[in-house]
């Protein structure tokens, strides 16, 4: 099973250069899911499908821990996780196995023509799935 997930450009950019090799969230899909990839939408100004990641697997943590295990692998300051978890108790990893660029990003459009872009995520069909996989990687 696969998703959607909505991200900011900048952090698109870094997980697809490999540098970011661990995204976090403060609320993701129940980990009963098997979700083993996500479609990334980079939101405004790109609003288009830019690649996939493979996911190794997915926690839901304290926030203290989650601080000490992604530290080095998130591109997040101290500042800048305080600051988005604030609040939360617990807050939820994605471990990326494999991230992979779109030769050319895609309009969602073109493949969903009533696309929604989620707040977060959502969950996809396995007939879209299947259209997604055919898209040319780098």
């Amino acid at each position: 099973m696969s998703v959607i997930l909505s991200i900011k450009p900048k952090w698109a950019e870094k997980i697809l250069s490999g540098e970011k090799q661990i995204e976090l969230r403060k609320k993701l899909w129940n980990n009963k899911r098997k979700i083993k990839r996500a479609y990334l939408y980079a939101s405004s100004p790109i609003k288009k499908f830019v690649g996939f990641i493979d996911i190794e697997s997915v926690f839901k943590e304290r926030i203290e821990f989650l601080w000490l295990f992604s530290k080095n692998f998130s591109c997040l300051s101290k500042q800048e996780f305080d600051k988005y978890f604030s609040g939360h108790s617990h807050g939820s990893c994605i471990v990326i196995k494999e991230a992979k660029r779109f030769r050319n990003p895609i309009d969602p459009k073109e493949i969903i023509p009533d696309f929604k872009p989620p707040q977060n995520f959502c969950y996809i069909s396995k007939e879209l799935d299947k259209k997604l996989m055919k898209i040319e990687v780098n």
